[in-house]
């Protein structure tokens, strides 16, 4: 018996997808089952924080392999089934078959059927549930394990599954609109198995990484991986503060942003405070006759202090994880209130709608955690949606309305008011000692005072340079614009749902017409979260010249 691993307890799993032969060969069980497990306790050693959840649909010879070796090893199994049990069943080859089949279900997470692409015949209907199963694996899986043997196949075969992965996902399977979305490819861990004869001059049991066409590039291959390792990232900073992991991820997404948001403030009064002791002291260094070696010695070295202090917290990526956490949380605080609100549009897609065709790891984290696997049955009663959509409009869209306006955006404009009025002042003050002195016979003055008061307005820019600077590495110019932005449409929403959910027993079409609002407010909620995150990584934080 195979020893299980520890227990992961992150909050993200990453959820790998099986797919492969249904025949192989008997001699080559032992030699498969050592590599699949191998190729499994390597994802697993490296993201040591982080659930494995794998999908399979358990049909006969390579899905269960990889199905049973991850349930040896502790993983989850959640099992999307191309037809419902008793006709899948009729697929098997004998007693056997069918008893491993419902020992492997009677161990899986969760089971359920994948829905039929709409529009296909009678006749097509097999051949379109097994392709729209393996669709649904390679949506929903961050890498495919494809036991295969590189031969082509009908759609519904492996070789289909690849192509789902690997070239992204046709229609009907999923809407003509997505069928060309990037976000919708992966990577394919192709291990090499022999049915008859393998492919070109592959090497039964080799194992190689198979990526997108889109991303044949080094930065593509690298992203996939950066994927990976930013969820497990994730989840290593959730168990820093196990106190937080009873919550939902929402609001432990919300609780780390605020922790790495004070990081990082912390690191920005340090960095500045240490900037200005330089900049002060290489001035007085300066403006002294006797230029004192000591003091330009303890600018260096307050100087490199600084640097080493920026240098050290860059590498640790607090301001990255700030801005990608609070990204997350408002992807599913959309997610959480669409899915209240009966709206059924995968955050995620739109995410990754928003950044084109950029490799991240945040599509794929809100797919995982915002999107379940069984989705649950539509159909609620009249009153309990007018009740969630009430709900909806009073806690986000009323709620988030006061946030930009009562709290943030009233801090942040006072923020921004401020440093504009200081640094105008210590640049005027600068220029107006600066030109006064031209006209002040300096000659009846010593020497001394002539210096004090050119240190002055040295001091004077300096300060309105270092001020401008602390407000432009806080941003609070773009979360002014981006906390108005957002004030005014959840206004807009709030003027526009509130007469329709006004009455006792409002019209279906009211009901109909508050959704659409609340869809289009969380399309523009994410494609301005999207936005502000892109703004903000390609401004990383540098220490700013003393």
């Amino acid at each position: 018996m195979v020893a299980k691993l520890p227990q992961r307890h992150g909050p993200i799993p990453l959820i790998l997808g099986a797919t492969g032969h249904r025949h192989l060969r008997a001699e080559d069980e032992t030699s498969l089952k050592d590599v699949v497990r191998k190729v499994l306790v390597k994802y697993s050693e490296c993201y040591p924080s982080t659930d494995i959840v794998l999908l399979s649909s358990l049909a006969e010879g390579a899905d269960r392999l990889v199905a049973r070796e991850a349930l040896n090893l502790g993983m989850a199994l959640v099992v999307p089934m191309p037809l419902d049990q008793q006709t899948y069943e009729k697929d098997f080859a004998g007693p056997a078959s069918i008893e491993e089949f419902r020992e492997l279900l009677a161990r899986a997470k969760e089971v359920f059927v994948v829905p039929s692409p709409p529009g296909v015949t009678e006749r097509e209907t097999r051949d379109h549930a097994y392709a729209a199963c393996s669709a649904y694996i390679a949506r929903h899986c961050v890498e495919l394990i494809a036991l295969w043997d590189g031969v082509s196949s009908p759609m519904h075969g492996t070789a289909g599954a690849v192509s789902f992965q690997l070239e992204g996902i046709p229609a009907p399977y999923v809407p003509e609109h997505k069928a060309l979305d990037a976000a919708l490819t992966g990577p394919v861990l192709h291990v090499a198995v022999s049915r008859r004869s393998l492919a070109g001059e592959q090497q039964p049991f080799a194992v190689r990484t198979l990526y997108p066409r889109t991303s044949m590039h080094a930065r593509g291959m690298l992203g996939f991986a950066e994927i990976r390792h930013e969820i497990d990232r994730f989840n290593r900073d959730a168990l820093t503060h196990p106190q937080n992991l009873a919550f939902p991820v929402l609001l432990q997404a919300e609780a780390l942003a605020a922790n790495f948001q004070r990081r990082s403030t912390l690191l920005l009064i340090t960095v500045f405070t240490l900037i200005s002791v330089a900049a002060l002291g290489f001035n007085i260094y300066q403006y002294d006759r006797l230029h004192p070696v000591w003091l330009l010695l303890a600018y260096l070295g307050v100087s490199a202090c600084a640097f080493g202090v920026g240098l050290s917290t860059k590498r640790a990526r607090w301001q990255n994880r700030y801005q990608d956490y609070r990204a997350l949380a408002e992807g599913l605080r959309v997610a959480h209130y669409w899915q209240l609100a009966g709206i059924d549009e995968p955050v995620a897609d739109r995410f990754a709608q928003t950044q084109g065709a950029e490799i991240d790891w945040l599509p794929v984290a809100l797919r995982a955690v915002a999107e379940p696997f069984c989705k649950p049955a539509s159909g609620a009663h009249k009153d309990s949606t007018l009740a969630n959509l009430r709900t909806v409009l009073n806690e986000w869209v009323i709620g988030q309305y006061e946030y930009f306006t009562a709290f943030a955006g009233r801090r942040d404009h006072l923020r921004q008011r401020i440093a504009a009025r200081i640094a105008v002042i210590g640049i005027s003050l600068s220029f107006v000692i600066t030109i006064g002195m031209r006209f002040i016979p300096i000659g009846q003055y010593p020497e001394s005072t002539t210096q004090a008061i050119l240190f002055v307005a040295a001091i004077c820019a300096l300060s309105a340079a270092l001020v401008s600077g602390y407000s432009e590495k806080r941003g609070w110019t773009e979360h002014v614009k981006r906390y108005d932005f957002m004030a005014v449409i959840f206004r807009r929403a709030r003027e526009g749902i509130i007469p329709l959910l006004s009455a006792d027993n409002p019209e279906e079409r009211s009901l109909h017409r508050a959704r659409m609002i609340l869809r289009s407010l969380g399309e523009e909620a994410i494609r301005e979260s999207a936005a502000w995150l892109s703004l903000h990584r390609t401004r990383p934080f540098d220490v700013p010249k003393a």
